[in-house]
């Protein structure tokens, strides 16, 4: 229901899927469960960074809002 007008920032900047959980096995993140979803502006970067004592990468994006009509 969500995603009728809100998008995904990892969709809109093209970066593929983001691995984020878990990441506190031995393996290497294999399930993309975190997002940002954004209505009213668009995503111009977006990442993963490790979150000390979180067993999930946190998801940050630079997001550039419409400008409100006038």
């Amino acid at each position: 229901m969500l995603t009728g007008r809100l998008r995904d920032t990892a969709e809109q900047v093209g970066a593929g899927f983001l691995f984020t959980y878990p990441t506190d096995k031995r393996i290497p993140p294999l399930v993309g469960i975190d997002h940002i979803l954004v209505g009213g502006g668009r995503a111009t970067s977006v990442e993963t960074v490790t979150l000390p004592g979180s067993d999930h990468r946190a998801v940050v994006a630079q997001i550039e809002l419409d400008r409100p009509p006038r």
